[in-house]
């Protein structure tokens, strides 16, 4: 994320596992260099989420687990949807309609060598529908992951390929953990319907150019509580985020129309784009569509 989306979280929330300006992808026609004018952070996920269960916790906010919460509540004047990517609640409530995934996979490894800024793998071997990633961790940590469609070929193949490509290009690692999900890749979805409210992969709050949540979660949740808290029109407050989320979505559009992301990076390296610059990481969906725009169009 970006050192402005990890600025509205609590401080104690975000530890800061690497730092970085610029970002590499590989593609079938070369290499091309991202340079951000705002620095970007890797954090450490799981301790800003046990962070964020505490503070609820001191603020009386009771956390059950091994619990099924059932998509038509009994009781409660509001239901917060923030159930992830399922969305069982979000779309019983009828705030989302047909939803689309990727699965996704992921590495933690350690490794003696590695790059020191993330790797974007646009690479069909890897990835037709999405793309690859290789992000610095701290102490000689990685992040090794992909996103695809499983329709068009197995992704535990597809991881296996990646981190063959790693010791092809960095050396030999082992593997400290595995994990891996559903990613939404579907429009974002209606964020409000008495009694419900929306948010994250429940909703599709998604960059879809990135699969990044985190953008939209954190400007989102405080607007979520005031809602609750004043009964604010939250469809009203978060409008401008679902703006943003829906350029990105539409993005992924003209993406795919490519010929996907590998073919669409491949287009702008062999137009002799090698080094591209933007302002903010977590915009780097409309730079992207400037590039696209201003480079690809018919002559």
């Amino acid at each position: 994320m970006s050192e402005s989306t990890a600025s509205l979280l609590p401080k104690e929330a975000v530890r800061a596992l690497s730092k970085y300006r610029e970002m590499t992808v590989l593609t079938p026609a070369g290499e091309i260099e991202l340079v951000f004018g705002e620095a970007a952070v890797t954090i450490d996920r799981v301790w800003l989420e046990e962070v964020l269960a505490e503070v609820a916790a001191s603020e009386g906010v009771e956390i059950v687990t091994g619990t099924r919460a059932f998509p038509n509540p009994r009781e409660g004047e509001c239901v917060v949807a923030a159930e992830g990517a399922r969305a069982e609640i979000a779309s019983g409530a009828g705030l989302c309609g047909r939803r689309t995934y990727l699965v996704g996979a992921q590495y933690i490894i350690r490794s003696g060598d590695g790059p020191d800024h993330p790797v974007v793998v646009a690479l069909p071997r890897i990835s037709k529908e999405f793309f690859g990633w290789v992000v610095p961790a701290g102490d000689r940590e990685y992040v090794l992951g992909l996103a695809d469609d499983p329709r068009v070929g197995s992704v535990t193949a597809k991881a296996l390929g990646l981190r063959n490509l790693f010791t092809s290009l960095w050396g030999e690692h082992e593997v400290v953990e595995r994990f891996g999900g559903l990613i939404p890749v579907c429009r974002p979805c209606t964020p409000a319907r008495e009694p419900y409210l929306g948010i994250g992969d429940s909703v599709c709050m998604v960059k879809q150019l990135s699969g990044g949540g985190l953008f939209a979660i954190a400007r989102a949740a405080p607007l979520l509580a005031r809602s609750v808290a004043e009964g604010a029109d939250y469809s009203a407050l978060i409008a401008p985020i679902m703006r943003t989320l829906h350029r990105s979505w539409v993005l992924t559009k003209v993406v795919k129309a490519l010929g996907g992301y590998w073919s669409t990076a491949s287009l702008l390296a062999r137009a002799g784009l090698r080094r591209l610059s933007f302002g903010r990481y977590d915009l780097i969906h409309e730079g992207v569509m400037k590039t696209l725009t201003r480079n690809l169009r018919p002559r």
